[in-house]
């Protein structure tokens, strides 16, 4: 699905040339052809930009948000010339990269409704140590590839549902719940809106796909046992394999669901003990289960989106965000995350206040374990 491996040409702006200059070294592979630049005017930085992209074959843009902080300032933002680019024919369909400090991230960019949604991704510097590298410059190869193969090839005379199903390396029957629930279809014929729409749709919310948390859970085993050689093997046929694959490893829920329910049984869904043994007999290794976060208990149907980890139904809160898709299924925090503090910075549904203040106050308090 992916697109033949070629040497990608990758932009990098920003306004202070030893950054721009050290980004540069440390992005720097045979597979990615760096070229660093500074601001000028915008029309002289967007026209500089298409000019190292002309021509054919994946490319990237890394944007430094604030341009106008350093030796080299201009009077725009990077805001500015992400919304060029896109309104320009040579460039609407390369993929941007918002690049920014998380400090200028939280102060900047975060309270300008709007701005994130000009960009593809987001690179915070800090993330730039060494051995966060290597995944960085897969995921920019990644992008680059994956809205190459959207704009041009087989993908691109495929229409409508037909190539976003090719997109996602399914058939178009698995993504049905995505076609009956989204109002339009996503992206249109735009390769790079319906990029974004892969990358901040399927790939983000569960639903149709689900990551390595919901699909452990899903298993009923623990971390370890999920991570081992027999369960991996056992998974492989339920394996997202479309696009954007460097952004971490998917499941399709709905068959995985089924796979487990042949194994274990209806009853077994909730039951991650029943769903463990069975998974054990099948792939021959000693598996582990794991168990609610709050009770200890084998009833485990959602993953806790603050700790990680399993949890009954009875012992979680859904939490509120932005915007979900219609077919998304919900995220939940814990009571244990809940009463420790650690899902302060969560918002939660309304209705769930009367238990939220209880477990903050200790007045509902963690059961004992055995």
């Amino acid at each position: 699905m992916i697109a033949a491996a070629t040497a990608v040409r990758v932009v990098v702006l920003d306004d202070d040339r030893t950054e721009r200059d050290r980004l540069g070294e440390m992005l720097n592979v045979e597979d990615l052809k760096i070229e660093t630049l500074g601001p000028s005017s915008i029309s002289e930085t967007t026209a500089a930009i298409a000019d190292v992209l002309e021509g054919d074959g994946p490319r990237v843009v890394l944007l430094d948000y604030r341009l106008d902080d350093a030796e080299e300032a201009s009077n725009f933002r990077g805001g500015s010339v992400a919304a060029t680019l896109r309104d320009a024919d040579a460039t609407r369909d390369v993929p941007l990269v918002l690049l920014t400090t998380e400090a200028k991230l939280t102060a900047w960019v975060e309270s300008r409704p709007g701005t994130q949604d000009l960009f593809d991704w987001r690179l915070l510097k800090g993330d730039l140590r060494e051995e966060e590298l290597p995944l960085i410059r897969s995921r920019l190869a990644d992008l680059a590839n994956g809205y190459w193969t959207l704009s041009g090839g087989e993908l691109a005379q495929e229409g409508g549902w037909d190539r976003i199903a090719a997109a996602l390396g399914t058939e178009r029957e698995r993504i049905a719940s995505l076609e009956d629930l989204e109002s339009e279809l996503p992206g249109g014929e735009s390769p790079a809106e319906i990029g974004r729409w892969i990358l901040t749709g399927p790939l983000e919310w569960p639903g149709p796909l689900i990551d390595q948390d919901e699909a452990r859970v899903v298993l009923g085993v623990s971390g370890e046992s999920f991570a081992g050689s027999a369960v991996q093997e056992w998974l492989v046929p339920h394996a997202y394999t479309g696009l954007f694959l460097a952004f971490g490893p998917r499941w399709w829920s709905a068959p995985l669901r089924g796979a487990v329910a042949d194994i274990a049984g209806p009853p077994g869904l909730v039951d991650s003990h029943a769903r463990t043994k069975a998974l054990s007999e099948v792939v021959g290794a000693r598996l582990e289960a794991e168990n609610c976060s709050w009770c200890d208990g084998a009833r485990t149907v959602h993953v806790c989106r603050v700790c990680c980890r399993a949890v009954d139904a009875a012992h979680s809160v859904r939490m509120l965000a932005a915007r979900p898709p219609n077919w998304a299924d919900p995220r939940v925090a814990c009571y244990t995350c809940i009463a420790q503090g650690r899902a302060e910075d969560v918002q939660l549904v309304p209705e769930a206040r009367n238990i939220v203040e209880k477990l903050e106050t200790g007045e509902l308090e963690q059961p004992e374990r055995e």
